[in-house]
């Protein structure tokens, strides 16, 4: 079973939802306004964590026919769901992914939005 489970959902006014759930202990990080922006000279949806601490930012960029959605704490820790997929859930296109594991920063090539 995949430890982690990304869906972003439209918000409205080009920004989106993101929602972030830990399967191992139903915990969740919620990400209300993810907007565009320019990362690298891409194109690339970013959002920080909602809350009075916010430890958390995501990046979503489309790559072919999939998106690739990097979660992480700019710090020590990175999730990356590849290859997430376009999905409709309750009525709403939302993309939706899947991790088995969260990585070391340093253990990623190429970085965040690369």
């Amino acid at each position: 079973m995949q430890k982690y489970h990304i869906a972003l959902t439209a918000a409205g006014k080009g920004r989106y939802r993101a929602v972030l759930t830990d399967n191992s202990d139903s915990s969740q990080q919620v990400f209300d306004d993810v907007c565009r922006e320019t990362v690298r000279g891409k194109p690339v949806y970013v959002g920080k964590e909602t809350g009075p601490i916010s430890l958390w930012t995501v990046i979503v960029q489309k790559r072919g026919d999939f998106y690739r959605i990097d979660a992480t704490d700019y710090r020590f820790w990175i999730i990356r769901f590849d290859e997430c997929e376009l999905d409709e859930t309750d009525g709403q296109m939302c993309i939706q992914g899947w991790a088995k594991q969260a990585s070391f920063w340093e253990e990623i090539e190429g970085g965040v939005a690369a």
